[in-house]
């Protein structure tokens, strides 16, 4: 692998700051992937290339509990190829009324997307009834442990994330609390012939 796919959240920063991911071995770029304020919970999607030594660095110029959680990685280049589609809505739970519940698990079907391994998507809550997160993975595999957007009460945000859609063509949403849900999809990873 050439790049780590990750979600970077922190939890309770002391003070307002921000994090570098960057490869480890490598001067610490001028960046930031994530910013916060004080006492904030906040995560974003991250692809930071991997270094020699085959890890990434997390730099955080305040004192803040650190999450990072692995959720694919780029390989050589020409493995696959991303193709850009014109974005499109794939579900929006408040067309229906009913907002998926604490613990439910939401289908998103992507067969249309045949040759695709994995797909580029904008997730959403919206109104979530308490704090927590959600976790996007392929259908048929196990739930990781592992949060794809991490929201607090009546927060409406969202995050941009890869998600493989395996053998089942489809992709799974696990919510730890009640909350509406909107997905829309960007693009899909094709493998090069």
């Amino acid at each position: 692998a050439t790049a780590a796919m990750l979600y970077v959240a922190v939890d309770r920063p002391a003070d307002a700051g921000f994090l570098t991911v960057y490869p480890c071995g490598a001067a610490q770029p001028l960046a930031s992937n994530l910013n916060f304020v004080a006492g904030q919970t906040v995560g974003n999607g991250v692809i930071a290339k991997i270094g020699d030594d085959g890890a990434v660095c997390v730099y955080s110029s305040a004192a803040t509990d650190v999450v990072v959680d692995f959720t694919g990685a780029a390989t050589a280049a020409g493995s696959t190829t991303f193709h850009a589609l014109v974005s499109g809505r794939v579900l929006d739970t408040r067309e229906g009324g009913v907002a998926p519940g604490a613990g439910d698990v939401v289908r998103l079907d992507f067969t249309s997307l045949a040759a695709g391994t994995s797909v580029d998507l904008n997730l959403a809550v919206v109104d979530p009834q308490h704090g927590g997160f959600v976790t996007a993975y392929p259908c048929g595999t196990e739930r990781p442990l592992a949060a794809s957007l991490n929201y607090r009460r009546r927060q409406t945000k969202g995050n941009h994330l890869t998600v493989a859609i395996g053998a089942e063509k489809a992709v799974c949403l696990y919510t730890m609390s009640a909350t509406h849900l909107v997905v829309d999809v960007d693009g899909v990873h094709v493998p090069t012939a």
